[in-house]
């Protein structure tokens, strides 16, 4: 399966799932190819199409906050930055890329249920070594990461955090 045939597959997923990750071991093309469904996405996703940078951040407690600042988030000062996340997104139709989660799984989890439970229209693509385990959140190896297994696309439930 070539790239453009992955990108249209992982649009197609996201047309009927609210969250997707793009698993795989780091350098196998998670994030270029989250650039890409990005950008070919930009007309589907009328209200915006956000890229958030997690590679940085080290504190679990920030991930709202680089989310917000990633989507210039008006601070609205006495609001913990989750809550101006969901009143920002709660009535767009857009698309977030949460990128390089696999050092803040659980906040990354947290972030993508709470959004997602406030805006019905909001789709996320994820990139991570794991899945973030939210329940019904498929996750898709890029064709590199599975170099060597015969190639093409693992499309699957990947790996559930216990509970």
């Amino acid at each position: 399966m070539g790239r453009r045939q992955e990108t249209a597959q992982i649009r197609r997923l996201l047309g009927i799932r609210r969250l997707v990750t793009l698993t795989g071991m780091g350098g196998v093309g998670k994030t270029r190819l989250a650039l890409e469904v990005a950008a070919a996405s930009r007309e589907a996703f009328a209200d915006g199409v956000w890229l958030v940078g997690l590679a940085p951040v080290s504190d679990p407690s920030a991930v709202a906050t680089t989310a917000a600042g990633a989507l210039r988030v008006p601070d609205l000062g006495a609001l913990p930055y989750m809550d101006q996340l969901t009143g920002y997104l709660a009535g767009r139709r857009a698309l977030l890329v949460l990128d390089n989660c696999e050092h803040l799984v659980d906040a990354c989890a947290e972030l993508a249920g709470t959004l997602l439970s406030a805006a019905p229209e909001l789709r996320i693509l994820a990139t991570s070594r794991h899945t973030l385990g939210v329940t019904g959140e498929p996750g898709l190896r890029p064709r590199a990461a599975c170099a060597g297994r015969g190639g093409g696309t693992a499309a699957g439930p990947g790996h559930r955090r216990p509970a």
